[in-house]
């Protein structure tokens, strides 16, 4: 569309996506996250060079007022719903426990990968965050007004309000597609893993952990989450009034309701989580207390954000989240002491 040339329909881009994922997450960890991690980095070196242009730009202009909570348009309320994405923002870090036996010394690595990209991403989206207020110089009616691409409003020439050019913009443009296609690489990998270890402790039907004999990865739980995605681009091309919201078109209520189901359920999942750290009988540390009190605080703020002045459809979202994790306390309840599926 950028450069005025015919492009295919919707659901033919995300078939072609969906089989180059499914082929990726099929030759292993090693191909697919090395796939992932150069998407990524392009991304980053790219993005992070934008963002202090525009803080340098910006010169005395800069101000810490970015980080004042009384500077926030709704208050605490709003504060709130910011949480929701601040949390959404780290979602996946702690996937990289479901690459451990596909890494040589996960031990060692996997709690480094952990931690290094927790680090990483804070000092990154508390940076792009900042140069998303500032470059719009504090005014909440233009950030509003650019919230569909405020990085490609940003690298706009500066007749259009932005501190780039038209070529810029094309750049980031092309950067921010090899980040979604990193962050739909990391989805993938992390999901098929999941479902194979779901299913080799049965917790899942048992045919989903099998692995494929040559190259060890867990081909039926690959397959079954790209029919999965095939059934939704099939759902939104004969059923557009499934997921409908006003003026917007569907496969876009459909990603709004599919988020806010699962932006819900991993902030339910974060919540346990602090709330079992408290518990823990050894290790950690006095820090340990701390951090747990601090995530329950966090995470029910994000869920009260998950809530906040959603409307119908998508409402539903988190009622359906608390059933289906009611089903699944029924059915760990009832499979426990079962042989695993798999070794």
């Amino acid at each position: 569309s950028e450069f005025g040339a015919g492009t295919m329909p919707d659901w033919a881009w995300t078939l072609l996506i969906v089989a180059a994922l499914t082929l990726l997450a099929y030759l292993g960890v090693q191909v697919s996250t090395r796939f992932q991690l150069a998407m990524a980095l392009i991304s980053l070196t790219v993005l992070t060079i934008f963002f202090i242009y525009v803080i340098v730009k910006l010169g005395g202009a800069n101000s810490a007022r970015a980080f004042n909570p009384s500077s926030a348009a709704d208050g605490w309320s709003g504060i709130f719903l910011g949480v929701l994405y601040g949390v959404l923002l780290f979602v996946g870090f702690e996937t990289s426990a479901n690459l451990a036996e596909e890494t040589p010394n996960p031990r060692r690595e996997i709690p480094f990968a952990v931690m290094f990209t927790a680090a990483l991403a804070l000092g990154y989206f508390v940076l792009a965050t900042y140069v998303e207020i500032a470059g719009f110089h504090f005014d909440m009616k233009q950030i509003v007004a650019a919230a569909g691409g405020p990085v490609f409003a940003l690298g706009s020439p500066a007749s259009a309000g932005g501190y780039g050019a038209v070529w810029l913009r094309r750049v980031l443009e092309l950067v921010v597609l090899f980040d979604m296609l990193a962050v739909l690489m990391g989805i993938f990998v992390s999901a098929s893993r999941g479902i194979f270890g779901m299913a080799r402790d049965r917790r899942l039907p048992a045919p989903l952990a099998r692995v494929d004999p040559g190259r060890g990865t867990p081909v039926v739980a690959i397959g079954a989450l790209s029919a999965l995605c095939v059934v939704f681009v099939l759902l939104d091309q004969f059923f557009p009034g499934l997921w409908a919201l006003p003026k917007t078109p569907h496969y876009f209520a459909m990603f709004a309701w599919g988020s806010t189901f699962g932006a819900f359920s991993m902030v339910i999942v974060y919540l346990l989580m602090c709330v079992g750290a408290l518990r823990r009988p050894q290790g950690g540390g006095a820090l340990l207390p701390v951090a747990s009190v601090v995530g329950i605080l966090i995470t029910a703020g994000a869920l009260f954000g998950s809530v906040y002045k959603v409307t119908a459809p998508t409402i539903w979202a988190p009622w359906i989240s608390l059933i289906w994790l009611g089903i699944g306390i029924v059915v760990t309840t009832l499979t426990l002491g079962r042989r695993p599926a798999a070794t």
